[in-house]
């Protein structure tokens, strides 16, 4: 399955700032990254640690 380019650039530019987050390690641009984002959901280490967007 071929991937729009426009579609590919926006995906590497997401994981070139995931990347960039973790190696800096700020925590909060990591999480700036998926916390408005409707289709992710985040799960953490205690029960009420699970958020969708």
């Amino acid at each position: 399955m071929k991937i729009d380019p426009e579609v590919r650039k926006e995906i590497n530019q997401v994981l070139d700032a995931m990347k960039e987050a973790i190696e800096t390690k700020d925590m909060e641009a990591l999480v700036a990254l998926v916390e408005s984002e409707p289709n992710v959901l985040t799960v953490g280490p205690c029960p009420d640690n699970v958020g969708l967007g």
